[in-house]
């Protein structure tokens, strides 16, 4: 379940550079919805998050355990302020991902 949470986190903070993103991936909606998903974060709109998941991935984690582990990273490390620079990354393990429908 931590390793899941710290997928999504990741997921949801880095990124890929648009040559090595896998088929079927588009980087500026991949960045987009990173962005959003970090802004749902930060006002603590977790039902909102979950909604975003795909259907395989929802019964992976609850919406408790998805709140109670942001809750805990917001209040140690606090709100999401600013991008820099976001790297969009091609995973090295084989996740059997399938492009988001958005």
């Amino acid at each position: 379940m931590k390793r899941f949470i710290l997928f999504f986190s990741l997921l949801s903070l880095v990124g890929c550079t648009t040559l090595s993103i896998p088929e079927g991936f588009d980087g500026d909606l991949l960045t987009s919805h990173s962005t959003d998903i970090i802004s749902l974060v930060n006002d603590r709109s977790y039902e909102s998050v979950v909604e975003q998941f795909r259907e395989d991935l929802k019964p992976m984690i609850t919406l408790e355990e998805l709140s109670l582990n942001l809750e805990n990273k917001l209040v140690s490390v606090g709100a999401y302020t600013s991008m820099k620079s976001l790297y969009l990354m091609k995973l090295k393990i084989p996740l059997r991902m399938k492009p988001m429908p958005w």
